[in-house]
């Protein structure tokens, strides 16, 4: 079973085309900030409306929601539920799978209209999902090769 893929495996080409996909949907979805991340609620990477939020810790905390909604849906005999979302009074977040490893975080304002907002993220879903492939299988390969070494052999000269 492959690992988890991390900010630190991803190119740096890989990781801006993931920004320039989250850029495309935030201008696209009137959405406030979108992130993707790991199961563990790392930022692989964040595009933020006004650019100065950071969403480290709302990724840990979707990441701990994304667990819960796991463990429910299994308890409800279902595979998986794909996406989740919450609804407050001036703003909204939704979670939504990225295969079994990533999800995409989504805050929305008062003014997003949610289902512009879903129709856009299961796109950029789609678009994000063959990068990470693409850097999965570069991993994969890289680790396959391990490193290559030899020994060499020198004769005893009694020193």
């Amino acid at each position: 079973m492959r690992g988890s893929m991390s900010a630190g495996t991803l190119s740096e080409q890989q990781s801006r085309s993931m920004e320039r996909v989250l850029k495309a949907a935030l201008a696209d979805s009137g959405a406030d900030a979108m992130a993707v991340c790991d199961m563990s609620g790392n930022v692989l990477a964040q595009q933020d409306r006004d650019g100065g939020r950071s969403l480290g810790n709302a990724a840990a905390l979707a990441a701990g929601a994304w667990a819960a909604t796991r463990a429910l849906a299994e308890l409800l005999d279902e595979s998986a539920f794909r996406s989740i979302a919450y609804r407050g009074q001036k703003s909204g977040v939704m979670v939504h799978a990225i295969g079994k490893e990533h999800f995409i975080l989504v805050i929305t304002g008062q003014d997003a209209i949610e289902g512009m907002v879903r129709l856009l993220v299961r796109r950029a879903v789609r678009q994000i999902s063959g990068i990470l492939e693409g850097a999965r299988d570069q991993t994969a390969e890289q680790e396959s090769e391990g490193v290559r070494f030899e020994v060499e052999e020198r004769p005893d000269t009694g020193s």
